[in-house]
């Protein structure tokens, strides 16, 4: 069952997809955000995170396909909280937007 919080980063993520109009930053519970470049130029990012109403996270990462303008959300790793989950746009993609939620 999904947290309340893993659905409104989903309705964020798919208002973001619609819209673009959200703001690329990091959700409440996560206070640590690397901002990654691949070998072969590719976007992502890695959060840790924390929250209170569960005892682990997965990082989601919003990415924009430059020869089209499609956009996509990739899902990070489920690790505990405190560690390092992360996700990755495809090649040829822009990194938009970025945070976690409680799994």
């Amino acid at each position: 069952m999904k947290s309340q919080l893993a659905v409104a980063a989903m309705m964020f993520v798919a208002t973001w997809g619609m819209t673009g109009q959200a703001e690329a930053a990091p959700s409440a519970g996560c206070h640590d955000v690397r901002l990654l470049t691949g070998g072969e130029g590719h976007r992502g990012a890695s959060a840790r995170c924390a929250f209170d109403n569960s005892t682990h996270f997965r990082a989601f990462i919003g990415c924009k396909r430059r020869d089209n303008g499609h956009k996509y959300t990739h899902i990070g790793n489920r690790v505990p909280n405190g560690a390092w989950s992360t996700a990755w746009c495809d090649r040829n993609s822009d990194l938009e937007l970025w945070g976690g939620y409680s799994d």
